[in-house]
């Protein structure tokens, strides 16, 4: 049996995942698809074998040591969706937000900086440790740090990961996948 590429197993985990979810709801949307001025939804690619799981923790490590180092401008995130590109380079998501706190009297405008470094620290460590980054645009393409961009109604997408995706998807080695 010939093993199944990355963009077949992505397409049979998202099945699953939209099958366990109640039928009167509505889909969980993509990370990134709506843009809120105190958030960001960078893609951070996944290497041969490895699960968004193990991605999550090298990401927020790398959080740990920002902070360490930059203090408050690094903003917190969390790991929700899964793209699986059509040549089969896996992307999960890491939302980097910030909101405002009206008791301390901050304002979004006041926030958004602080975004935008955050994100710019975060693409610099995926950059200096070969990671491609990706973040979605115009609600319909998923654009890669390399320049290329796809439709997003071409990849595999899965909006909400749950423990099965994060523990055991891998995008397969280049040995193992087939042309």
């Amino acid at each position: 049996m010939k093993p199944k590429r990355a963009i077949d197993l992505a397409k049979e985990y998202r099945e699953r995942v939209f099958k366990s979810l109640p039928t009167d709801s509505e889909p969980w949307p993509l990370t990134g698809v709506k843009q809120f001025p105190c958030e960001r939804a960078l893609y951070f690619s996944l290497k041969p074998d490895e699960t968004p799981n193990q991605l999550f923790r090298i990401v927020f490590n790398q959080r740990k040591e920002m902070m360490r180092v930059h203090g408050e401008i690094v903003a917190a995130g969390t790991m929700w969706s899964l793209i699986v590109t059509p040549d089969g380079e896996g992307f999960c998501s890491f939302r980097i937000a910030s909101y405002p706190l009206t008791g301390r009297g901050e304002t979004e405008e006041q926030k958004i900086p602080m975004i935008e470094r955050s994100v710019a620290l975060y693409e610099d460590f995926a950059a200096r440790n070969g990671r491609k980054t990706a973040m979605i645009q115009e609600k319909k393409y998923l654009v890669c740090s390399d320049g290329r961009r796809f439709l997003l109604s071409e990849c595999a997408c899965v909006p909400m990961m749950n423990d099965e995706i994060v523990k055991n998807f891998r995008i397969p080695s280049h040995k193992d996948t087939i042309p």
